[in-house]
């Protein structure tokens, strides 16, 4: 036993440690910290899914989008996303406000149903008894606020407790989805419900269900529901054929509009004070005006592009001519009934940014290519101007520039055409139609030149399905590059530091190089770099300076650097998961230390400070739901990071390591590190046999019914998170899920760091492929066009995947909403 004189001896060193330990840590952390993040101011806009209107507080209005919930106190001028608990970062497509009681709100999308009973504040998930997550209709009682009704994607559920509770209420419905939801005013007990074979109407409060209106609506998939509240027993529904009508409670029907070429109609709006004012949208991208009942129609001017799909439509309760256009790339205002739109988009920072553009020797400049355009910033991202004059089409994925002439930008749209600004992005002109039809362009460049003085400008392009070609006219006419390269599918791009002078190309499982030339007359062919395949395809690299080695990147979670002589080795083999698709790399060199390597994956941000040797993550907190698409390195400020995000704009991170002299940050680790064992070692005497013995004698007392709860989480919400074990107590949760996995070796269960949560292994793989095949929904209108990028998507997400194609495999989607395959 040991005496108190002892005890103080051998706690004096540990007090002394740790003191020196707090001294010496907040240096530390700045030399080995992680990156330190924040959203900039743009480029605004998004996707905009839902729209809801204060009953009694018109200036009050909640916005649904793919990044979270949106609230703006000043009729849609500005907006504040509504953070913390479980609905922070949620994408939000349903919204409804209970009738009796302003206060309590209702938000629903992909990930369940979440509530507020005091305007928004604050918010609980709700869900006990709903067999799905998703959400994709709500209504709420008229007269008892506590009634509610929810549509999924194979039901349609009651709660009689304001969501805390729900009952499955769908006899006689179709096993399908419920897509919209509508309550009669004038009685409660009738309900309708539109679904993918028709529309359903209940007389007993949801109890049971009969198909009305089938020899119009049958096998029809029914958008949107709206009840006019002048004739109780006038019905609309928007469907893929257009907009129908019934007067007598659904018993017949009559076909109101069919708009033209794009007949879909998902949104209906009826104005609670002029009977005969209707909205819809309709054609994708437009909005329509009947003021007659249906009898005539007006299309509302638009001021969004031709690729923004309408999603949401709200009017004023009061005031018929202030309207609410909610799109694909933000939300729009009227106040003179649609005749002139305002982009309100203040505030509402959802943009998805397919590539991030530092312009080099230009502090805080950059640009961003998004689905709408030409985004530039002059001050580090505070504030974004767009610059798509000239651009015969907004939907951009590549973006590129002349590193001797910066004013010289190069963009390639979704479609493939090419286009040049010599102004810094201030105007644009087309430069070359798509060299191939249904070919993605995955990457342009531009050759290194002495001086701006030195012509011609040489730009590259590589494309998944046409090969690389080169121009030297600024992208007016291209020349195929073809000889010595394998194949046509070229997944990367890259090019070597200045004095190197070669461009490398990635195809399949190789990478390829070519000297940088502008002589048409030469014959140039490409030479094989790898010596043997790589584990995965292609799909990013650079050179690094100095050494002349190559960092490539692949689909199955490997980084290889390639010496000259063509050998390669697996970096990542060890630090990084392999299921994670490595989309981009990029390399900051800052003076006086090692370089800094960052890998952009399907996963998020991994970071090396030792060479690429070990890799560890970089969470950018909110925006870890959303995708990171591309990365850039300011040249002047190494220490700055910007990263472009599928649903939250341009985010900026300050690497602290970059700052310091090599000796520092490492001599100030080696420090610390040494405290601290020397504390640990101290006084693991006195709590480490205590602590372990402890905690495993809870453990094994209470593993069966922990191991029951962590089960029964997996099977609800195929994944399982801290929050959801409130039998376990929260300083024992993590290790508890840790040896759930350990033993159930035989599920294939993953325990994912960054969210702090159990998930079956190919949970990534599966939501890249759902974010993927989601970007095409925008293009569905059309099969023709639709048609050669889904199918060649399709294939390399398979292939990716492991997935083998099913040849009767339909997808349905309604406007961006989601995709499903049923």
């Amino acid at each position: 036993m040991y005496s108190a004189n002892q005890e103080r001896g051998h706690l004096l060193p540990i007090i002394c440690l740790a003191v020196l330990w707090a001294f010496l840590w907040p240096i530390a952390i700045q030399a080995a910290g992680p990156i330190r993040w924040a959203q900039t101011g743009g480029p605004l806009g998004g996707m905009v899914h839902a729209l809801a209107i204060h009953p009694d507080n018109p200036d009050l209005i909640f916005m649904g989008a793919q990044n979270g919930l949106y609230k703006s106190l000043d009729g849609g001028a500005h907006w504040v996303r509504l953070s913390g608990g479980s609905l922070d970062c949620q994408e939000i497509t349903e919204l409804a406000i209970a009738p009796l009681d302003a206060r309590v709100i209702y938000a629903g999308g992909s990930e369940g149903l979440f509530r507020s009973v005091d305007g928004g504040e604050s918010w609980v998930q709700l869900g006990s008894g709903l067999t799905s997550d998703l959400v994709l209709s709500l209504a709420v009682h008229p007269l008892q606020s506590e009634v509610l009704y929810l549509g999924s994607e194979n039901a349609v559920f009651k709660s009689a407790d304001h969501g805390d509770h729900w009952e499955y209420s769908g006899q006689g419905l179709p096993e399908t989805s419920v897509w919209s939801l509508a309550i009669d005013p004038s009685n409660p007990q009738t309900l309708f419900a539109g679904t993918d074979q028709g529309l359903y109407r209940s007389d007993d409060g949801g109890v049971s269900w009969r198909p009305v209106g089938h020899d119009f609506l049958k096998e029809q998939r029914v958008q949107t529901i709206a009840l006019d509240p002048h004739l109780t027993r006038r019905i609309w529904v928007g469907t893929p054929q257009g907009l129908f009508r019934s007067d007598d409670g659904g018993t017949s029907w009559v076909i109101v509009q069919q708009f033209g070429e794009h007949p879909s109609v998902s949104e209906i709006v009826l104005h609670p004070l002029e009977q005969n004012a209707i909205y819809c949208n309709a054609g994708l991208h437009w909005v329509f005006k009947s003021t007659d009942g249906g009898t005539n129609w007006m299309r509302l001017n638009p001021a969004w592009s031709a690729q923004g799909l309408v999603l949401a439509i709200a009017v004023h309760p009061t005031d018929s001519r202030r309207l609410y256009v909610g799109t694909a790339e933000g939300l729009y205002r009227s106040s003179d009934g649609g005749d002139t739109w305002t982009a309100s988009n203040e505030g509402f920072i959802a943009s998805d940014v397919r590539m991030v553009l530092d312009v080099p020797g230009n502090r805080d400049q950059l640009y961003a290519a998004t689905r709408w355009g030409v985004y530039e910033t002059t001050d580090g991202g505070q504030t974004w101007e767009a610059r798509n004059h000239g651009l015969p089409n907004l939907d951009l994925v590549w973006l590129a520039l002349d590193p001797i002439d910066p004013k010289h930008l190069f963009a390639a749209t979704w479609e493939g055409e090419i286009c040049h600004s010599s102004d810094g992005g201030r105007s644009w002109a087309l430069a070359h139609s798509p060299l191939a039809a249904g070919v993605q362009v995955t990457g342009i460049l531009v050759g290194w030149r002495q001086t701006a003085l030195e012509v011609p400008t040489i730009l590259y392009m590589s494309t998944d399905g046409a090969g690389v070609w080169r121009s030297l006219d600024f992208g007016v006419s291209w020349e195929h590059l073809a000889l010595g390269l394998p194949g046509s599918r070229v997944s990367a791009i890259w090019l070597s530091p200045k004095e190197e002078q070669f461009i490398y190309v990635g195809v399949g499982r190789e990478v390829y190089r070519l000297p940088v030339n502008a002589d048409p007359a030469e014959t140039l062919v490409w030479k094989r770099v790898t010596t043997q395949p790589l584990n995965g395809h292609v799909t990013s690299g650079l050179v690094e300076p100095k050494h002349h080695n190559i960092l490539v990147a692949t689909d199955a979670g490997s980084i290889y650097r390639v010496e000259p002589n063509g050998t390669g080795t697996n970096l990542a083999r060890d630090s990084l998961p392999s299921n994670l698709l490595i989309e981009a790399l990029a390399i900051a060199t800052p003076k006086g230390r090692a370089p800094l390597f960052y890998a952009v994956t399907s996963g998020g941000l991994f970071t090396s400070n030792d060479n690429g040797h070990t890799w560890s993550f970089s969470s950018l907190g909110c925006p870890q739901r959303a995708t990171i698409r591309s990365l850039a390195v300011d040249d002047r400020q190494f220490e700055y990071l910007y990263v472009g995000t599928d649903k939250g704009g341009v985010y900026r991170g300050r690497d602290m390591s970059a700052r310091m002299a090599s000796w520092v940050n490492y001599g100030l680790a080696f420090i610390g590190i040494c405290a601290f064992l020397v504390a640990g070692e101290a006084g693991r005497r006195y709590l480490a046999k205590y602590q372990i013995a402890r905690q495993g004698k809870v453990i094994e007392q209470n593993w069966a019914s922990w191991d029951q709860a962590i089960t029964h989480a997996l099977d609800v919400h195929n994944r399982v998170t801290p929050d959801m074990l409130s039998i376990i107590p929260a300083q024992m949760r993590i290790a508890a899920m840790r040896r759930y996995i350990e033993a159930h070796r035989d599920q294939d269960l993953l325990f994912q760091e960054d969210t702090q949560a159990i998930v079956p292994a190919n949970h990534l793989k599966l939501q890249h492929f759902a974010e993927s095949w989601a970007s095409l929904v925008e293009r569905l209108d059309s099969p023709k066009r639709a048609a050669p990028i889904a199918t060649h998507i399709t294939e390399q997400l398979c292939d990716l995947l492991g997935f083998s194609p099913l040849e009767s495999r339909t997808f349905k989607s309604v406007f961006g909403h989601m995709v499903k395959a049923p």
